[in-house]
């Protein structure tokens, strides 16, 4: 004997009830008919005070407009949605639930309604965000010492370089040297003027100058033509709509994952040519790093990923920014950061 459909709203009634996710669905004039055992026991209402719209009284006020016009859109249309806001518990607290709903429609191709449930995050984003803040203070705590070591660098080690090479040519032009003491005075002169050099590279990439008194794009202007003159490598540079104030620690982050990303290509890629562009919008900066190399599979590298791909992912995610690779073997390498203005 075929179940009638009273029978199978019976059955389902009974399932969503025992169900631990909070469910409810809807008819085709945006009123919400049903709300199971879990969501009533959520906001500790009753169904009567749930049913059409009285359920809205508990979204927060400051997610309503956005909630309202993103809701109200997808039912238009009759597509599936999945929406972030804030609903107030039976307790007084707002917890941050994950709205899904996809539209049901009746044997005959009309729109019936919605059906959808809720999952709560609150804990899940809390934690995370707790994880974020921990990073941020490990970021800080390594930019200090960064600025420490380059700073001892700089004032203190590059000095007594510099005194070594004066005392080396006060010692050269002595009269009693002989030729061949002349000449390895001269190759040690070389040598300590190298090193000199290559601690001042060392010191200002440990902690930019330039990105202090001058700004993001000259900061990476400098990196570009830097590291092309060391490592004899062509760094093309290109900045777009770039706005004239970005906060410093976005700025900070946007110039380590820059250096972390073109060292990784002049590493790993084979070619001596690269390019590196800053993009500015209204919504977004969006830095690119590409190279022409031998390229790799992005999935085998994301599962053994290293300390490089995991800091830059650390430092953009403190500011809700996104990483993403696109790479083919033998095709080239592109490494694309975008963080919300």
């Amino acid at each position: 004997m075929e179940e009638s459909v009273q029978d199978i709203q019976d059955r389902f009634f009974t399932i969503a009830d025992s169900a631990p996710v909070l469910i409810w669905m809807s008819d085709p004039d945006n009123l919400r008919t049903y709300f199971n055992r879990s969501w009533l026991d959520f906001t500790g209402r009753s169904l009567e005070e749930e049913l059409g719209q009285g359920w809205i009284q508990g979204v927060h006020p400051e997610d309503i407009t956005n909630f309202l016009e993103s809701y109200t859109k997808a039912f238009d249309k009759h597509v599936p949605f999945t929406i972030v806001y804030r609903i107030r518990r039976h307790d007084g607290e707002y917890r941050c639930l994950v709205d899904t709903g996809a539209p049901t429609f009746n044997s005959d191709g009309s729109f019936a309604g919605y059906i959808g449930s809720y999952i709560d995050e609150t804990d899940r984003l809390a934690a995370e965000e707790v994880l974020r803040n921990v990073s941020r203070k490990l970021i800080d705590a390594q930019e200090k010492e960064r600025k420490r070591i380059a700073r001892e660098l700089h004032d203190d080690i590059n000095q007594r370089l510099a005194m070594v090479a004066i005392e080396l040519r006060q010692l050269d032009s002595a009269p009693m040297v002989q030729t061949k003491h002349h000449e390895r005075i001269e190759r040690l002169l070389k040598r300590t003027t190298e090193i000199s050099f290559d601690l001042q590279a060392l010191s200002h990439e440990l902690h930019s100058v330039t990105l202090e008194h001058l700004g993001l794009t000259a900061a990476m202007r400098s990196f570009c033509n830097n590291l092309g003159r060391d490592q004899k490598v062509k760094v093309e540079f290109a900045d777009r709509n770039v706005p004239d104030s970005i906060p410093p620690e976005i700025a900070l982050a946007l110039l380590r994952v820059a250096q972390e990303g073109v060292h990784n290509a002049v590493q790993h890629s084979g070619v001596r040519k690269f390019q590196m562009e800053l993009v500015g919008t209204t919504a977004e900066i969006q830095l690119t790093i590409r190279d022409f190399g031998v390229g790799f599979d992005p999935d085998q590298a994301t599962k053994g990923e290293g300390l490089g791909l995991l800091s830059m992912k650390e430092r953009i995610a403190a500011f809700n920014g996104t990483l993403s690779i696109l790479s083919k073997p033998k095709q080239g390498t592109v490494l694309i950061v975008r963080i919300p203005m």
